[in-house]
């Protein structure tokens, strides 16, 4: 078993987004991960142009679910985290980027020091000046006090009263309980699978914040690759 499944979750992606992304996964040190890459029925997904950049960078350690039709993200996660082989899954998006080298391995070490089900990083939005990645803002949730409280009524509070949410691609959680909660929302939810996090939170799954750098960035102005 690997520690730590990257999923990868695309359509209709822009590869160069993709690669920055995919860089940033296996440039990561001191910890045995997979990256799986999950496509929405892209209308000409790539499949061997990926491959030869994998194998550029001589790295081995990957997967691809292709969904011959698009199904929601919802459902296209769920099928990128169902053959993930990590013990703990994170997500990202083509332009999401990991912030350091060892980002995965602090993101594991907290998440098991704490006995969690569930944890993030700060997440930053991010824009090239020249060569020079400049960070525009560090964001959601706007109130970290009960997450360092440790005060799991308060994160509640906030989380399913105030919606002060937590960014989806900040989050690492334990495979066996994400499988567990989108099963619960397969059939129900269809573009957004960080409801699966607000239903982890609500049944009182222990969630932590690593702090204090940002745990990834995502491009300014943008999300999803396509129409999600």
């Amino acid at each position: 078993m690997k520690e730590v499944s990257v999923v990868v979750v695309t359509y209709n992606p822009s590869y160069s987004k993709l690669f920055y992304t995919l860089q940033s996964i296996i440039w990561q040190e001191n910890i045995d991960f997979e990256i799986v890459i999950a496509d929405d029925g892209s209308l000409d997904f790539d499949k061997e142009r990926i491959e030869e950049w994998f194998k550029s960078k001589r790295f081995q350690d990957y997967k691809f679910v292709i969904n011959p039709i698009n199904r929601g993200t919802m459902k296209n996660a769920i099928s990128g985290w169902r053959i993930a082989e990590g013990k703990y899954i994170k997500q990202l998006s083509p332009g999401d980027m990991l912030y350091e080298k060892d980002t995965l391995k602090k993101a594991v070490q907290y998440i098991e020091q704490h006995k969690l089900g569930l944890a993030f990083g700060l997440a930053a939005s991010y824009q090239f000046e020249n060569a020079d990645i400049k960070l525009i803002n560090l964001y959601n949730p706007g109130d970290l006090k009960p997450y360092y409280a440790n005060d799991h009524k308060w994160i509640q509070f906030n989380y399913l009263i105030k919606r002060d949410y937590v960014n989806g691609m900040a989050y690492i959680a334990r495979k066996d309980l994400l499988l567990h909660y989108s099963g619960l929302l397969e059939e129900k939810v269809k573009y957004a699978e960080d409801c699966t996090y607000i239903l982890m939170i609500a049944d009182d799954v222990s969630v932590g914040c690593k702090r204090p750098l940002p745990a990834a960035i995502r491009a300014a102005f943008s999300g999803q690759s396509g129409p999600y």
